[in-house]
């Protein structure tokens, strides 16, 4: 494991004209593995979530459209849905609960010292490639109602491929008696 030798430098990413920045937007499975082979690479990175911790569509919130219900259990087992330099804590192959699953996200986190570089309860609200060829991120603080500008040359998106509902238009849709939901809104 690859050790870093100081604490993550948040101004380089903060002003326009830094090379080697990255914005890795979520902290789900993906944005996690971004991260850390952003700090892997040395990189001037920061992660930005909109929720209170890691998981992203595997960590249950009622407010958020998308994501899990609390009783979900993963469709693959811990041996197949772990990350290769990151094996379960058990030998057991019975599938995660998605509360199982964040907190070996969260272990993941803790083991490859990855929390300094993550910012949660940010909402990015826009992303722009400006005319120097960088990257403006603008993200709103969810306690505070702060909007702020963020700068970097490289951005990763990883929302989750469920993040918004697709909505459907079915025949006969219109005249159907009963209730229509999308999968996303069953909590």
């Amino acid at each position: 494991r690859r050790r870093r030798s100081r604490r993550p430098q948040w101004k380089t990413a903060d002003r326009p004209g830094q090379r080697g920045s990255v914005i890795v937007i979520g902290a789900g499975p993906v944005g996690l593995a971004t991260l850390k082979e952003c700090v892997a690479e040395g990189l001037s990175v920061q992660c930005f979530d909109r929720q209170d911790g890691v998981g992203g569509v595997f960590r249950y919130n009622k407010e958020f459209s998308g994501g899990c219900w609390p009783t979900v259990r993963l469709t693959s087992s811990p041996w197949v849905t772990a990350y290769a330099d990151f094996p379960p804590d058990s030998a057991s192959s019975k599938h995660y609960t998605t509360q199982q699953y964040v907190e070996y996200l969260e272990r993941y986190v803790r083991h490859f010292e990855l929390g300094d570089y993550i910012q949660f309860g940010q909402t990015v609200t826009a992303v722009k490639q400006m005319d120097n060829r960088q990257w403006a991120i603008t993200t709103v603080d969810k306690q505070t109602g702060e909007q702020r500008c963020h700068y970097c040359d490289r951005v990763a998106v990883s929302v989750g491929l469920h993040l918004n509902p697709k909505p459907v238009d079915l025949p006969g849709q219109d005249t159907f008696k009963g209730e229509i939901r999308h999968a996303a809104t069953y909590k």
